[in-house]
């Protein structure tokens, strides 16, 4: 019988709103939720009953910035004090002072302030603790004075200060004589009431050992941060914690990216089959960008491919080299020769003479001799500028 009488006060209200939506917007929810209670499916009670006291007290029509600001200095100046108009509407004494001073607020605040105006603090009731069997019950919008004492408010709002001052539970607890728990508790029902707005301290538990593995494989804080679903600023809190400083982060960063290098290296030798030697790298894109990464971080090719043991390539002559050194040995054998007949003369040549008589640069004529001498076949005569050479006789 009840839900059918509250499921016909909210009817009303939507047809007086002139529709589902626009009341759903007047009672700050989602049509949604207006359209679970018309359909008797289950929401939460204490929203439900939320919503259908508020449909039975208010006007369809939101009022006015000017006609809240004006209904609400009529009351304060009847009562007498912002704070008590404020722990009896459940709001914060800023949102009251924002009203006002003619500033706006959220919807929420305004349908609040107005759900206030109209049940504890309306044109036929008492200011005070209402008795009346026409009170609205306990779990309204508003805070009764029946529920919050103004002590107790006066006890919240120290907890939250003492809170803010000492930054734990612990030391807020001591100060005030209660447990830490005592102390949650405290800070939770008041910012339930809108009295302030109590954020707990959260404190994420990361293993070093993990938190070491993800810089290596992230390799920036924000990667590791977001891996962790843990921010950025707390990650540095972690990282004092377990002792992690920059040089240390730095380290793990160039294993991280050392460790990506042998990975991508393996890839590419199963590809080919092979080890891969630095021009066979260069051929490609991925090959050339790590091969410039691996000189970066290990200082030299040669120094990771001894650091993980990798032999070092034959070299392999390019087609064209072979003909060139026969070219280049056959050139020789005959410069030889001619310096041979040019000797065989029988008395010693000083080097311009041997280069006038065969037609070669001086140069070329000393590195002859040169190799004549070690193998035994010329032998110098005399000394400084008067050295000559001559055939060596057995």
């Amino acid at each position: 019988m009840e839900t059918a009488e509250t499921s016909s006060d909210l009817k009303r209200f939507i047809e007086a709103c002139g529709g589902l939506r626009s009341a759903a917007v007047r009672l700050n929810v989602y049509p949604t939720v207006l359209k679970k209670i018309l359909d008797n499916r289950p929401i939460p009670l204490v929203l439900q009953r939320k919503i259908e006291n508020a449909a039975k007290i208010l006007p369809p029509s939101r009022p006015s910035d000017a006609e809240l600001k004006s209904r609400l200095r009529d009351v304060i100046e009847k009562c007498g004090s912002v704070r008590t108009i404020a722990t009896r509407m459940g709001t914060l004494i800023e949102s009251l002072n924002r009203v006002l001073e003619g500033r706006s607020v959220s919807p929420s605040v305004s349908l609040r302030i107005e759900i206030g105006l109209a049940t504890y603090l309306g044109p036929n009731r008492w200011i005070g603790k209402s008795n009346s069997p026409n009170a609205p019950p306990e779990d309204s919008f508003s805070v009764s004075e029946k529920n919050l004492r103004p002590s107790m408010v006066e006890k919240l709002r120290r907890a939250f200060t003492l809170y803010k001052e000492l930054g734990t539970l612990e030391a807020v607890g001591k100060r005030m004589g209660v447990t830490r728990e005592r102390v949650r508790q405290l800070l939770v029902k008041g910012s339930d009431l809108s009295l302030y707005e109590y954020r707990p301290y959260n404190y994420p538990y990361v293993p070093k050992e993990k938190l070491i593995q993800d810089c290596i494989n992230f390799l920036s804080l924000s990667r590791v941060a977001r891996v962790n679903n843990i921010s950025t600023e707390y990650l540095k809190k972690l990282m004092a914690v377990y002792s992690i400083t920059e040089k240390d982060f730095y380290t793990y960063r160039q294993e991280g990216k050392r460790k990506r290098c042998i990975e991508q290296y393996g890839r590419i030798k199963g590809k080919l089959g092979h080890h891969p030697t630095t021009t066979e790298l260069q051929r490609t894109r991925e090959g050339h960008s790590l091969n410039a990464r691996i000189i970066r971080l290990w200082g030299a090719f040669d120094a990771f491919r001894e650091a993980l043991n990798i032999p070092k390539p034959a070299r392999m002559s390019p087609y064209w080299l072979e003909p060139r050194l026969q070219l280049a040995f056959i050139a020789r054998m005959q410069h030889l020769d001619t310096l041979r007949e040019c000797l065989s003369a029988l008395r010693p040549m000083s080097v311009s003479e041997i280069s006038m008589k065969c037609g070669f640069n001086l140069n070329r004529v000393r590195r002859l001799l040169k190799l004549l001498i070690a193998a035994g076949e010329v032998q110098k005569v005399g000394e400084t500028t008067a050295t000559k050479y001559q055939l060596a006789f057995d």
